[in-house]
């Protein structure tokens, strides 16, 4: 049933975790499964809170029941009750960080920026090689425009981690808000050197070489690439038309723009550039209707 739930595949999961729970009334382990399910992909938050409180019935000392009750309460807006339960999942678990992430996660969503840094920080002495606390350390210093220490925390993370392709990546996105390009360039193609198969490495390398009108035939091997391991994902289709649009093949452009709208036609980035390809391509009506519908979507 876990394993089916990992893979996406909710019904099944969902028919079989209540069978292991029947099965073995004495095990938490089914309770955590559904618990976690109903709460992330169903948004059941009172199916949710019932097997977290089983969980807990079962094992009261149980510091993941106690962070799953916590998120839990805090989605329904139950803050003082998410609180205490957080606040136990710590003093059960001190050396565990995700009680520690969950209360930074918490603290950040009320707006107490200051309190989220001091939990990230306690669960990165805790446990150094947990890459999240790292990657929600360096996304708190961008929210503040802080590029600076956002790049300092991610760096010390791809020094740290056994696993650094996901720091490498935001080490990337950081440079980039930073025009940082060379330094941009190199982080990503570390991400892919250690992990090749994330793909939004190789999207961000070709958008920004598309703006830059820069190695625009890597751009091009890249992008396809990422459309490799990712062929319906409408970032990429629409990164695509934006490289071959700085490439000056707009046909292919407005194509592949076209392409991107299909699979995601609530976006209002894929519609201002098929927009521009339009008007670059001299159908004013066209253009016209994609930048107004881009307006309507983000104003």
């Amino acid at each position: 049933g876990r394993s089916l739930a990992t893979q996406g595949r909710i019904n099944e999961a969902d028919a079989l975790l209540p069978k292991a729970a029947k099965l073995a009334p004495d095990s938490v382990e089914p309770h955590l499964a559904l618990g976690e399910i109903h709460l992330s992909t169903h948004k059941n938050f009172a199916q949710a809170e019932a097997h977290f409180i089983q969980a807990l019935r079962i094992d009261g000392k149980l510091a993941g029941a106690h962070v799953g009750l916590a998120r839990t309460y805090f989605a329904q807006g139950k803050h003082e009750e998410a609180q205490k339960q957080i606040a136990t999942g710590i003093s059960i678990a001190p050396r565990d960080p995700l009680p520690l992430l969950t209360a930074a996660r918490i603290a950040t969503a009320k707006g107490k920026i200051e309190d989220a840094h001091a939990y990230l920080q306690r669960a990165i002495d805790v446990a150094p090689q947990f890459s999240a606390p790292y990657l929600d350390k360096s996304d708190l210093y961008l929210l503040r425009n802080d590029v600076d220490n956002a790049i300092k925390t991610l760096r010390a993370a791809t020094q740290t981690l056994k696993e650094p392709a996901p720091a490498w990546f935001r080490l990337g996105v950081a440079y980039q808000a930073a025009q940082r390009w060379d330094e941009s360039e190199k982080a990503y193609l570390e991400t892919v050197r250690l992990d090749p198969k994330v793909f939004g490495a190789y999207n961000n390398l070709a958008f920004m070489m598309a703006e830059r009108k820069q190695k625009l035939d890597q751009a091009l091997t890249w992008i396809d690439s990422a459309i490799r391991i990712a062929p319906n994902n409408a970032t990429l289709k629409d990164t695509k038309a934006w490289v071959l649009r700085a490439k000056g093949d707009l046909a292919s452009a407005s194509r592949f723009g076209e392409q991107a709208q299909k699979l995601n036609p609530n976006d209002a980035a894929i519609a201002f550039h098929l927009g521009l390809i339009y008007h670059e391509q001299g159908k004013k009506k066209e253009a016209e209707q994609q930048l107004s519908r881009g307006l309507k979507l983000n104003p």
